[in-house]
């Protein structure tokens, strides 16, 4: 596994709230432009990607080269607004999802060694408490509810909490 850790430079406040304000002034600054879709919606628009739009591109050249072609009820204009407008958020949207991409990682990294010095710190307590060492077997009680499959708390789907078995305390049957 390659994990190329930021650790060196961790995120100052100052700086997560610098970039809390750009996001919050980058959506201000779309959001005029911005449609609201609900997922049912979205899945009965059709959808200009890769394969469709060299054919969508074709028609609006074709509406300037051939104007006799233009149905009444269709504004050549606007059509190629909206393609333009498509290549502008497409733009966006690849810009932002290599930012994702970087945050995704970072976070995974960072969630990767917070859980794993956890678990490190919950099988030091549990040796301690195995050891008889006052508190400890407080500690690991409290720590231990995290592990339990709780029905009430966490559906079928997220019940995969636990850790890898060999840093994992028994399971108790629910």
């Amino acid at each position: 596994m390659n994990i190329n850790s930021p650790t060196k430079n961790y995120m100052p406040k100052e700086t997560f709230d610098k970039v809390m304000a750009l996001i919050k002034e980058l959506e201000d600054e779309l959001q005029p432009y911005i449609g609201e879709l609900d997922a049912k919606t979205k899945k009965r628009l059709l959808h200009l990607g890769n394969r469709t739009s060299p054919f969508a591109e074709k028609a609006v050249e074709f509406t300037r080269t051939n104007p006799k072609f233009i149905p009444l009820n269709l504004d050549a204009d606007k059509l190629q607004l909206d393609l333009a407008a498509w290549k502008k958020f497409g733009t966006i949207k690849i810009s932002l999802m290599r930012v994702l991409e970087m945050v995704n990682n970072s976070e995974s990294i960072y969630g990767n060694m917070a859980y794993k010095a956890s678990l490190h710190f919950y099988s030091s307590v549990t040796m301690a408490s195995e050891a008889s060492v006052p508190e400890a077997s407080n500690l690991k009680d409290q720590l231990f509810k995290f592990f339990r499959k709780d029905k009430h708390r966490h559906s079928k789907k997220n019940q995969k909490q636990v850790p890898p078995a060999s840093d994992t305390p028994d399971q108790e049957s629910t």
